[in-house]
């Protein structure tokens, strides 16, 4: 038995109505534009509006949630933590409509005993890096 490639356990994962996605889905390279493959991929892929600052992305093939400022962004990572300890780390996102990986920030939640690691999606931030939503999530804590 061979291993599945990523593409092929993002797909079985929609099909059986998993929710959310492994933030590998998005770190794997782009195929060839106007391919079949391209279009299959594509439809896996969040869409995010040119327009939107800020996102949190908590599923792949659901609508993901925009923010007016990222302090906005913080108030909700901050709601759906729920208490538990965050972590933050760069990570390439691949939008549905655009060519090339835009930079996001990969959220994992861990329970207070640290055993259980939850993923709390993926946030984008207009190009900046974990630093900046780390700094709005201090903030936001004061």
């Amino acid at each position: 038995m061979t291993a599945a490639r990523p593409a092929d356990v993002a797909t079985l994962a929609a099909r059986i109505g998993q929710p959310g996605l492994p933030w590998r889905t998005f770190a794997r390279t782009s195929p060839t534009p106007g391919t079949a493959e391209a279009a299959r991929q594509d439809a896996l892929q969040p869409r995010l509006p040119a327009e939107v600052r800020y996102a949190l992305i908590v599923e792949a093939h659901a609508k993901p949630f925009a923010f007016a400022t990222l302090a906005d962004l913080a108030r909700s990572i901050h709601r759906r933590r729920a208490g538990r300890t965050i972590q933050l780390s760069d990570r390439p996102l691949h939008l549905a409509g655009r060519p090339s990986a835009t930079p996001g920030v990969a959220i994992l939640a861990t329970d207070p005993i640290g055993e259980t690691t939850t993923s709390l999606g993926w946030a984008f931030l207009n190009g900046h890096g974990w630093k900046a939503l780390q700094a709005a999530l201090r903030q936001e804590e004061r």
